[in-house]
């Protein structure tokens, strides 16, 4: 065999080689990223539906308190549902249970939009705490007359 027949027959090969490199790594990339936005979509929605569990079960079972809020500063997450949004929103409080002495609490939660103004520093607020986990409480809105805001965290 001569050398350029085998050269030719080798640069042939490595082009094929090439050419389906290419075509699996365009079609591959795409499938990967829709893949990982799908997972991020899914893990963030579930995460906001837990979060609004852990808030309708403490609102139901939690012991009744009330929390001055002394630091609020916003978060990164805003969320809307039809016309109306929620904001995250963090904030340090001073619980109060009755027959209990008073203690610090910071918490990250979701506000409607209707209620921000309602919590501000120097506010009290009603809210539910958790009987076995007094740092795990849930700020009692409908109690403070926003009967629906639950329905859109």
């Amino acid at each position: 065999m001569e050398p350029g027949i085998i050269a030719g027959g080798i640069g042939a090969i490595l082009t094929v080689i090439f050419t389906i490199i290419t075509i699996g790594l365009s079609v591959l990339c795409p499938l990967v990223m829709t893949a990982g936005t799908l997972f991020f979509v899914y893990r963030l929605v579930s995460g906001m539906k837990k979060g609004q569990q852990v808030r309708n079960e403490l609102l139901t079972t939690g012991v009744p308190a009330q929390a001055n809020i002394e630091q609020v500063s916003m978060g990164g997450m805003v969320t809307t549902i039809g016309v109306r949004r929620s904001l995250q929103m963090t904030l340090v409080l001073t619980v109060q249970r009755a027959g209990e002495a008073p203690y610090r609490v910071s918490m990250t939660t979701m506000v409607p939009e209707m209620a921000m103004a309602a919590l501000q520093p120097g506010s009290t607020v009603p809210v539910r705490v958790d009987a076995q986990d007094p740092n795990r409480l849930a700020i009692d809105l409908p109690a403070m007359g926003y009967m629906d805001a639950g329905k859109y965290l």
